[in-house]
Parts: structure tokens; C-alpha cells; sequence
């Protein structure tokens, strides 16, 4: 394994290691760190250094952008936290044109069943031996409660996905 293989395929394990801190940072704060979204994107820019001219720049760029500007419409009407919309943004400047679908089809696959669960337990709550207390329908201002899903799950299952793929793809690139 050359140089470059080895420090793409650890710069693929830190994006997954992130992506998973990130998911686990979001069920418990519902937050996304910056600066786990900062060093993805820093990890990206070592694995294109350390395969200089081997590599497309633009695609992931241009994917990574696009995802950006769609993300910032949708954080505009409140259907995406900003943390979930830098986050997805990171993963796509990992995924690029190649992996993108396979980014976006699995983080919406992930988020809809997320959501479903969601909307599935407040059933579930209203059962009445079931020992789940009610979630609060007013909050302590008098205004009705918002649920926010940890999308960060979500764009977790996708960034892992890509990172999977990639370092597959790179091995049987390397023979082996």
C-alpha cells in the first residue's frame, strides 16, 4: 500500500469516526459540533493532497456546494437545523458526484424512518400500559412543543456509506 492509499483510507476512517461522534452528538444535544463539520472537510482536503492531480476537485466541490445552497433553503423554513445542513455539506464534498446518490438516498431513507419512529411513539405513548411517559404537547412558555429529529443519524448512516464504498473501491483499485 502506497503512501497516498494509506493516508486516503485513514482520512476515510477519521470522516467515519466524525460522522459517528456527530450522530451521537445530535441524539444527545441536538447539536452538531463545527468543528467536527470543519475537520471532515480538512480531512477531505489531506486526501486530496496526498493524491495530487489523481483526483476530481471540482465534483466534490460543485456536490458539496449545491447541498450547501439546497440545505440553506431548507434551514430557511425551519425542515433542517444548520449543524444537519454543514454536516450533510461536509459529506458531500466526500461524496462528490460518485457518491452522492448513494449519500442522499441513504441519509433520506434513514431520515424518513427516523421521522416515522417519531411519529410512531407518540402512538405508542397513548397506549395505556405502556410505560412511556406522554411527551409535553406545551412547553414551559405556554407555546406547543417542537419535536427536532436528530438528523445527524441520519447523515451519519449516508457519510458511512460513502466512506464504505470508497475505501472498497480504493482497495480494489490498490489489487486487493
Amino acid at each position: 500500500m502506497d503512501v497516498a492509499t494509506l493516508t486516503t483510507m485513514l482520512c476515510l476512517a477519521g470522516f467515519a469516526g466524525l460522522s459517528l461522534a456527530a450522530a451521537v452528538t445530535d441524539v444527545q444535544s441536538r447539536r452538531i459540533p463545527n468543528s467536527f463539520v470543519i475537520v471532515i472537510a480538512l480531512l477531505f482536503g489531506v486526501h486530496f493532497l496526498a493524491n495530487f492531480g489523481q483526483i476530481d476537485w471540482v465534483g466534490p466541490l460543485v456536490m458539496a456546494g449545491v447541498i450547501l445552497c439546497v440545505g440553506i433553503v431548507l434551514f430557511s423554513f425551519n425542515l433542517l437545523g444548520a449543524g444537519d445542513v454543514k454536516m450533510l455539506a461536509a459529506a458531500g464534498l466526500w461524496a462528490g458526484f460518485s457518491y452522492a446518490p448513494h449519500l442522499l438516498a441513504v441519509t433520506g431513507l434513514v431520515g424518513g424512518l427516523l421521522g416515522l419512529g417519531y411519529v410512531l411513539s407518540d402512538y405508542i405513548r397513548r397506549i395505556p400500559w405502556v410505560p412511556l411517559p406522554p411527551r409535553p404537547a406545551i412547553d414551559e412558555n405556554g407555546e406547543k412543543t417542537k419535536v427536532y429529529l436528530p438528523y445527524g443519524v441520519a447523515i451519519c448512516a449516508g457519510a458511512l456509506v460513502v466512506a464504505v464504498q470508497m475505501a472498497r473501491d480504493i482497495a480494489l483499485a490498490a489489487g486487493g
